[in-house]
């Protein structure tokens, strides 16, 4: 469901999304390697993206 909202609001608005994880653990919660990558991705895609 992630991935389809990320598609649907791909170049139409912005999204703010927060977690403790890093890209590379990612893999832990989706289970499959080709949906985190192409979930990280669709995120990364003109991404400002802020460690803190």
């Amino acid at each position: 469901m992630l991935f389809n909202l990320l598609s649907f609001r791909n170049d139409k608005g912005s999204i703010i999304l927060t977690t403790k994880l890093n890209f590379e653990r990612w893999e832990e919660v989706f289970k499959d390697p080709t949906l985190t990558e192409t979930t990280v991705d669709r995120l990364a895609h003109i991404a400002h993206i802020m460690n803190m």
